[in-house]
């Protein structure tokens, strides 16, 4: 995240190389081999920002200037320290302001229909940007916590609009753009509504085309106790 990679570059130089050891060094370390970080902004940022001008449909304006900063750098560290290899998914928080219909990154909202498309072709763009600067991206979710009204960046999908929206345009985007090997995680989110949005998803074969897997929230416990462990059996159960 950005809060995590400003707060990695205030630190002494050898304070640095001790906490990526800590985290990525597979010998003296604890040896993660997946990262996950965010496509513009988040609740872990110190600013809210996106990678194109306001109104640019067409997103010509493309760019990935502000991650050059401190959260690129990390994970090319991260990579480095993890040796040369770290599978990395990305998710964002929310599309930029002008597309949703609370015009606001904050507070929910939902995303235009007139804006599905240029919102499906950001994620290839963001893709092709971070490879090209030597970062390789292993998958995309469509949205970190689609059910979540939040006071930072957030969006809301219902589960028929998540399912649309990958199946008339995230997912022949990707297709069309050579980036049919990247994973599509749906939900990113808790576990209380996960066998009922994965109905959603997977009874749609044209849904299941393309998208490689369910995400949840391991973490999220205070909604149902115990009891969410069996939508996570459930999913699996129904959709192996």
């Amino acid at each position: 995240t950005d809060a995590s990679a400003e707060t990695f570059y205030k630190l002494p130089a050898d304070k640095q190389q001790e906490i990526l050891k800590a985290y990525f060094d597979k010998n003296s370390g604890i040896g993660y081999t997946l990262g996950r970080t965010n496509i513009a902004s988040c609740d872990f940022s110190s600013d809210t920002y996106n990678y194109v001008d306001e109104n640019d449909k067409d997103l010509k304006s493309f760019n990935v200037e502000h991650d050059k900063k401190y959260k690129i750098p990390l994970i090319k560290e991260a990579i480095k320290a993890a040796g040369g290899k770290l599978t990395m998914l990305a998710s964002p928080w929310s599309p930029p302001a002008w597309m949703k219909d609370n015009n606001d990154v904050l507070h929910g909202g939902h995303l235009k229909k007139d804006y599905y498309q240029s919102w499906a072709n950001y994620y290839p763009k963001f893709i092709r940007a971070y490879e090209k600067l030597g970062i390789p991206i292993w998958g995309i979710s469509i949205q970190n916590e689609p059910m979540a009204k939040q006071t930072w960046e957030s969006c809301i999908y219902t589960a028929e609009e998540e399912r649309d929206f990958l199946k008339y345009n995230l997912g022949p985007t990707m297709e069309k753009a050579g980036l049919k090997d990247k994973k599509i995680i749906v939900w990113d989110h808790n576990r209380d509504l996960m066998y009922q949005r994965a109905q959603t998803y997977f009874d749609d074969p044209a849904v299941s085309k393309y998208a490689w897997g369910i995400g949840f929230h391991w973490y999220e416990n205070w909604s149902g106790g115990d009891n969410m462990y069996n939508n996570v059996r459930l999913v699996h159960e129904a959709y192996p």
